[in-house]
């Protein structure tokens, strides 16, 4: 109360900045205005209704407060509640700026090389060079800042990436809310393919394949998102690209990064990886993703059902179909049944929990997170632990994410998915 002051002109109720509270009437006192003191009283008691005058952040129309109509020819205009909802919308250059992209590139790798070649060639980007092997995209058409860092070191072993690139960037900026890293996808079928993956090393006792051992990154939203563009891309290419397979890849390998990530990319031989349809195929699938009409979705702004998936082969192909036909759900973490081969209660349950806590904290709004674990995928015993350790999380006091269930199957996901909506 000490930063304003009511002065009251004829009815009206003016604040006015001094050290404290007044009722200074316009006119003078009479005998028997008790009713009008108790009127400039309760008009006192409305100063709730006006902090937003007062303290001068009321960006809309005027606001008054009328004692008495007979003071005034007309009454004050009412304002309607749509146009009222529009003028409290704080400018676009007040509003906070969406979450920065960031794209790696490691020269030590030729499908990453192609990738990012065609990354910097797509026109829609506008990239400017900021030097020192960094790329900034400048089309206000994106949803947020894109940047593109071009490293020497494999990508696997750019553990802590995100820290480093915050060390380096020009500040002010938007802080980073997806990785996003252009890789070579490598496998003994040799079968053309172009992959999307979250990243991290499931098991704590087994050599990890960069990163760290038993640590999972935060898997990014936009998986789900991203490989639908790039099934969208990869038909708009035609027979070119037609013998490549499209499809979600198991969790797997690092670095390890706090920040939301995913790998992109393009397998599997070195024939594949030099071929710039390719590289052409992500560009474009990466452009439809981070543009403002694209739905490519932030943290802050992903769907309120995330999965997280136990069980089934390398390649996630059970996944493929469900991602595509349900974009209300988000995909999280994939550990495929191989990663459970020989693996104690103890480890497992350590595998379920650290991929169920990492897809929750990259989906910091989602209502839920469902456990999928495929009855037809994953043996007896993991398949007990898994739910074991679900279950004992759910109804821990420690557990402070979203809503934990557990599925058995597509189906039964899908059929729920669809009486929810």
């Amino acid at each position: 109360w000490s930063s304003t002051s009511l002065q009251f002109f004829g009815g009206w109720v003016c604040p006015q900045f001094s050290g404290s509270w007044s009722l200074r009437p316009a006119m003078r006192w009479r005998r028997g205005g008790s009713l009008r003191a108790l009127c400039w009283c309760g008009a006192a008691l409305a100063c709730r209704w006006l902090p937003f005058r007062a303290h001068r952040v009321w960006t809309g129309p005027q606001l008054r407060t009328p004692l008495h109509a007979s003071h005034h020819t007309a009454a004050a205009p009412v304002v309607p509640a749509p146009a009222l909802e529009a003028s409290m919308t704080p400018p676009a250059c007040m509003l906070p700026a969406p979450p920065a992209t960031l794209l790696l590139a490691s020269g030590a790798d030729l499908a990453s090389v192609t990738m990012a070649e065609a990354v910097l060639d797509h026109p829609a980007f506008e990239w400017a060079s900021q030097g020192h092997g960094r790329w900034s995209a400048e089309a206000p058409a994106l949803r947020g800042r894109v940047h593109l860092w071009w490293r020497e070191e494999r990508l696997s072993c750019l553990e802590r990436v995100d820290e480093a690139w915050e060390a380096v960037h020009t500040a002010g900026e938007a802080p980073l809310g997806d990785l996003l890293f252009l890789s070579r996808h490598a496998a003994a079928s040799g079968r053309p393919s172009l992959t999307v993956h979250p990243i991290g090393n499931p098991r704590s006792d087994l050599e990890p394949r960069g990163g760290t051992a038993g640590r999972l990154a935060p898997p990014s939203p936009r998986l789900a998102p991203l490989l639908r563009q790039l099934r969208e891309a990869h038909g708009a290419a035609g027979e070119g690209l037609a013998d490549f397979d499209v499809t979600f890849e198991a969790t797997h390998h690092g670095p390890f990064v706090k920040t939301p990530a995913l790998f992109a990319e393009v397998g599997s031989t070195e024939a594949e990886w030099g071929r710039r349809d390719a590289g052409r195929c992500w560009a474009e699938a990466l452009w439809r993703l981070l543009a403002r009409s694209g739905e490519g979705a932030s943290s802050a702004e992903a769907p309120e059902a995330v999965v997280v998936v136990l069980g089934g082969n390398h390649y996630m192909t059970q996944v493929n179909d469900l991602a595509h036909s349900h974009p209300e759900l988000s995909v999280g973490h994939m550990l495929p049944s191989y990663i459970f081969a020989d693996a104690s209660e103890e480890e497992v349950q350590a595998m379920v929990l650290e991929a169920v806590r990492a897809t929750a904290r990259a989906h910091p709004s989602a209502r839920e997170v469902i456990v999928l674990a495929l009855k037809k995928n994953l043996r007896a015993a993991p398949r007990r632990a898994a739910l074991a350790a679900v279950k004992e999380c759910r109804e821990s006091g420690e557990w402070r994410g979203p809503e934990l269930r557990t599925v058995g199957s597509t189906r039964e996901l899908a059929a729920a998915l669809t009486a929810e909506a």
